[in-house]
């Protein structure tokens, strides 16, 4: 199934996708952050403490009351950042197209036809409920 038909209409549903502008806005605002990591210490800080405080707690440590406070400011500080709150939003979005066209052919192959519109909303809703 390398070309064809249904690699045609891969191809067609991608590019229907990539020129969609609510998915040029999520992804360029993933960019934003991502290639200016200097314009957003206060996330990327949050980002490595949090990392340091699980990798403590899977090798069995426990995290102090401070640290917990600590992680909690930090959080409210790089949130406080509208760059910020789009990036997580815009990464949230990707991440539930990306699962609902993955459920959407977990069920073709299930079930050997499409889905219906209101299927297509089941797979959604059933994803992040």
């Amino acid at each position: 199934m390398q070309s064809g038909p249904v690699s045609n209409k891969i191809i067609e549903l991608c590019d229907t996708i990539a020129n969609h502008d609510q998915f040029k806005e999520y992804r360029n605002a993933i960019i934003n952050l991502v290639q200016n990591e200097d314009k957003y210490p206060e996330y990327f800080e949050l980002l490595q403490y949090q990392k340091e405080l699980e990798e403590r707690q899977h090798g069995g440590d426990d995290i102090s009351e401070e640290e917990s406070e600590k992680l909690a400011e930090l959080g409210a500080k790089a949130f406080s950042n509208s760059d910020v709150v789009k990036f997580m939003e815009a990464q949230d979005a990707l991440e539930q197209l990306q699962d609902l066209v993955n459920n959407a052919l977990s069920y073709v192959i299930d079930n050997g036809k499409a889905p219906k519109a209101e299927e297509i909303n089941e797979l959604e809703y059933n994803e992040h409920h």
